[in-house]
């Protein structure tokens, strides 16, 4: 064989080689494995390869089909998690107290140690968990303590030790955090308990965003974690803070082992972290369409309402306004008043002028003595500064500047002067709930403003808010800000604001258009709008809004009266008979600006003002005042027309084979709307 195969022997050798060769390699491979998994000391390889947020998290509770199975949160679903220490407590559990009621909350305030003096009955029992330096290191042992808190405020929910009743949420704050519970109710009540919550919100400073996380709630401003994410993170948690020791704060530990388990941030705009120096009344008197929910850090803010030299009593004054009216507080409510009435025909006509209110329920109201569009009052002033870096940011919402000695001063017209809140009045009846709440002024500086509206605004000393108790469950619906009115803004020093909701306030009788015969839609302020802050939005000018205003009550009246005498007319004479004397006020004026040599328009005289003796078209009542005033239209008659008129030209006169309607269109060609 061996002459027939010459090379069969030294290929078999090189065969078992190789095989041999594969052997030990796997054998090698393998107890180095071995080795690595059972006998490193590296505890995050040693923990990652227990892969804990791969195993399946404890069994929720069963989920029964259909939302109406679940019944609402209530404070008693919900266990409070309080971060403190010794030190800390002292100083901060003031704020505490303002939010807590005993009896009818459950939770603890951990402490680092017990405490030295006696416990009031008023705050929240506490419970004492130890920093573990030797396993954190005294650095980061005590964000390690708050995190460690999440798991055994569930262990000692899980075992009964909170109290009878279900437990539904677990809801995390520091010592100087003030919760407003029924709206953090009406937050929670939004979701499904049996489901994996984290809800919170995020700083209100990017640099601060930036150095921990856009992911992450921030534990100052309060985060709430549904029990079966609490489950699940109790289980995990003990490797999970070996992991992330190096991490800042106890709220960043606790969003990275959730992130394990795959639970995002659910964000509720309403818990403020208040990452901020100075006065943040700009950012509160323009909060969003959300119900407010927490305040953090006022023990390092400036007092929040600049009316108060302390700190403790402005927070107190907004807390006692939010009881009676929870989900109405900090709310804003924005609404416009355009005064363009004359002051006769012997005084001289007064300047038109525009006020602009912007509505923060509970806390204070912004007037401005111009016209200020929406968009800009929802943005907050720039009242306050970052919470490190640059003082002017950026910070995570929008913001307009404040006029300040060192800075470019703004135009007058866009500072508001504000009002502080004063008192609150709750009154009801047997169907309805609402509150009065007064507002003063602040104290104004000398220094004087040319626009038309300053003297109007400064002349206000109190401003008077109504409105009826929110339901707390237009938080379940579209969000969407509400509305006001304004009253008795010409006459006195108090004016009265009503807040509506939009689309629930009373109808008025529509014309064929659709518009209202008020010059606006029901439930809508886009005419008020357009009136006040001059754009059009595709309606009419105002004058030409003027001018139909006056001939509808013309119209209103002559056709009252000719119905109260039982003459037989028609809708088209009447059109006829206005429009002519429309023509008749204007050749008036034509003549008498002729006689005075005024011919600029600038003269004294209301147009649409008639004298009570003058009477209607074949009928004894009256002529009223009418409602608005106007500018003066400055259109041209023709001779002919003026001959015509003054011959007696009227709707007895016409050509009777001549179409009514035709007859309207030419007179309508002729009298066109007058342009500003």
């Amino acid at each position: 064989m061996a002459n027939v195969f010459p090379d069969a022997d030294g290929k078999n050798e090189r065969c078992c080689w190789l095989k041999r060769s594969l052997c030990a390699l796997v054998l090698f491979s393998a107890s180095y494995f071995a080795y690595f998994s059972f006998f490193s000391g590296n505890n995050v390889v040693r923990d990652l390869r227990q892969c804990p947020f791969c195993e399946p998290s404890p069994p929720s509770p069963p989920v029964v089909a259909g939302a109406a199975a679940r019944s609402p949160t209530t404070l008693a679903h919900i266990v409070f998690v309080i971060g403190a220490s010794n030190a800390t407590w002292a100083k901060r559990r003031v704020y505490t107290g303002l939010w807590w009621r005993p009896g009818a909350m459950r939770g603890h305030v951990w402490l680092d140690d017990e405490p030295s003096g006696q416990w009031r009955p008023s705050w929240p029992p506490y419970r004492v968990l130890r920093p573990d330096e030797a396993r954190f290191g005294k650095e980061h042992a005590a964000a390690a303590r708050m995190a460690w808190a999440v798991a055994e405020a569930f262990q000692a929910a899980e075992a009964g030790r909170e109290g009878d009743g279900e437990v539904r949420w677990l809801v995390m704050g520091d010592d100087d955090t003030v919760f407003f519970p029924e709206n953090l109710v009406a937050v929670l009540d939004k979701y499904d308990h049996r489901e994996m919550y984290y809800v919170g919100s995020t700083s209100e400073s990017v640099g601060q965003n930036v150095v921990h996380s856009y992911s992450m709630a921030f534990g100052g401003g309060g985060y709430a974690i549904s029990y079966p994410a609490a489950a699940a993170l109790a289980g995990i948690m003990d490797g999970c803070l070996d992991r992330y020791n190096e991490f800042y704060g106890s709220d960043h530990r606790v969003q990275a082992c959730l992130a394990e388990l795959g639970v995002p941030l659910t964000t509720e705009p309403g818990f403020h972290q208040l990452d901020l120096k100075g006065h943040v009344y700009g950012l509160l008197a323009a909060h969003p369409v959300a119900p407010l929910v927490s305040l953090h850090h006022l023990d390092r803010l400036n007092p929040i309402s600049p009316n108060w030299l302390k700190r403790l009593p402005a927070v107190r004054s907004l807390v006692g306004a939010s009881r009676h009216d929870p989900s109405r507080t900090l709310q804003q409510a924005i609404c416009y008043h355009h005064d363009a009435r004359g002051g006769g025909r012997r005084r001289r006509r007064r300047r038109q002028f525009t006020l602009s209110v912007s509505v923060s329920w509970g806390y204070m109201v912004h007037l401005y003595p111009a016209a200020v569009p929406p968009h800009e009052l929802q943005t907050p002033l720039r009242t306050f500064r970052a919470w490190s870096g640059s003082p002017a940011g950026p910070f995570t919402v929008n913001t307009r500047p404040e006029a300040t000695p060192n800075a470019t001063a703004l135009p007058c017209h866009r500072k508001p002067i504000m009002f502080y809140l004063d008192r609150v009045t709750a009154m009801s009846t047997s169907t309805t709930n609402w509150t009065l709440t007064e507002y003063v002024p602040e104290v104004l500086s000398g220094e004087r403003c040319n626009t038309t509206g300053f003297d109007a605004a400064t002349k206000v000393q109190m401003i008077q808010v109504i409105a009826l108790k929110m339901n707390p469950a237009i938080w379940k619906r579209a969000p969407r800000r509400q509305c006001c009115k304004m009253q008795n803004a010409n006459e006195g020093d108090k004016l009265i604001v009503k807040i509506h909701e939009l689309g629930k306030e009373k109808k008025r009788r529509k014309g064929r258009s659709g518009r209202t015969i008020g010059g606006r839609r029901a439930g809508s302020d886009r005419w008020a709008i357009a009136l006040a802050i001059d754009r059009p939005l595709g309606l009419p000018n105002r004058e030409a809004i003027r001018k139909l205003r006056w001939m509808r009550e013309e119209m209103r009246e002559m056709r009252s009266g000719l119905t109260s005498q039982g003459t037989q007319t028609t809708i088209v004479d009447i059109q006829i008979h206005v429009l002519q004397k429309y023509k008749r006020l204007q050749m008036q004026r034509k003549r008498r600006l002729h006689s005075t040599g005024i011919l600029d328009g600038s003269d004294e005289t209301n147009f649409f003002e008639t004298s009570p003796t003058e009477k209607n078209f074949k009928s004894g009542v009256g002529e009223k005042r009418a409602r608005l005033s106007t500018t003066y239209c400055t259109q041209q008659v023709t001779p002919e027309e003026e001959d015509d008129i003054s011959k007696g030209g009227g709707a007895d006169k016409r050509d009777p084979q001549v179409n009514p309607l035709v007859r309207i269109t030419q007179i309508l060609s002729k009298l066109h709307l007058c342009k500003n």
